[in-house]
């Protein structure tokens, strides 16, 4: 309940009432200031809080009566009631507003779109040797649920990539290269992460030593060296009871180096995995 009105106000309000007859204006309700003796100039009281509100007979005090018209703002002294500023009026001094207030239909949203575009990292998933992009299925829904972008692809001699063999690594971190590069110039994506399984992990690390703003990978199972991992294929045929002699491993590793440079144009002892880790310093 507002505090009951003395003698005085009475008598104010009474000759305001008359004087707004007298103008024959509409009832103006206007928005309420911080200051709790403020007035408006076509009167109702405010206490500091609420709205001002145009008394009538049956309603005073602070808040919405049934006989009191929705907040309009008035014009100022030097506009003519019947006219109306082209631009409208700024609702916090109640003045018109000028061309130059009034925001620019030719304004570029584009940077201003770019700048606030939140971009996701994103995880380029490097497939097995015999396999292709479609190895990522297993891992897909996860990843996206964390709202983590993926991108795979076949990398060349696989899946539906041209090419008439893979290199296990040599050439496909090439073809990573490519990858990223294209990644990192859409400006898209806020980090790039690599997820490979054996010939992909192989790749990623031989990538990583050089390419240090990759953040992180994740190696499923790679190898360590192409000459090694082909006696420790010899060593485990050996354990399940398949005897083959080191002087055939030798000849045959001799007959691969051979064809490979032949074919391929590399020797089989770049295929080192293991060698670009003292390299290589992403997690």
């Amino acid at each position: 309940q507002p505090p009951p009105r003395s003698q005085h106000q009475q008598e104010l309000r009474q000759q305001q009432r008359q004087q707004q007859k007298q103008k024959n204006q509409d009832d103006v309700v206007f928005s309420s200031s911080s200051s709790s003796s403020s007035r408006s100039n076509l009167g109702g009281d405010t206490y500091g809080y609420g709205e001002r509100v145009q008394y009538d007979d049956d309603c005073w005090g602070i808040g919405q009566c049934s006989n009191t018209q929705q907040i309009k703002p008035s014009l100022p002294p030097d506009i003519p009631s019947n006219s109306k500023p082209e631009h409208g009026y700024d609702p916090k001094t109640n003045n018109p507003r000028t061309d130059h207030d009034r925001p620019s239909s030719n304004t570029n949203n584009t940077n201003s779109t770019n700048s606030n575009r939140r971009l996701d990292p994103v995880v380029v998933y490097l497939h097995g040797n015999s396999s292709s992009r479609v190895e990522v299925l297993p891992q897909l829904s996860h990843l996206l649920s964390l709202g983590v972008a993926v991108l795979s692809f076949d990398f060349a001699g696989s899946g539906h990539s041209e090419g008439d063999y893979v290199s296990l690594g040599y050439y496909e971190r090439e073809d990573l290269q490519t990858v990223t590069s294209h990644l990192r110039a859409s400006g898209n994506f806020s980090h790039i992460a690599l997820w490979g399984r054996s010939m992909g992990a192989a790749t990623a690390l031989m990538y990583g030593s050089r390419d240090p703003t990759v953040s992180c990978m994740i190696l499923d199972s790679p190898f360590t060296d192409l000459t090694r991992l082909a006696e420790e294929m010899v060593e485990k045929g050996r354990e399940q009871g398949v005897a083959v002699p080191n002087f055939v491993l030798t000849v045959v590793m001799r007959m691969i180096k051979s064809s490979v440079k032949h074919q391929a144009g590399f020797n089989i002892k770049h295929i080192s995995p293991i060698s670009h880790v003292e390299k290589c310093f992403i997690p």
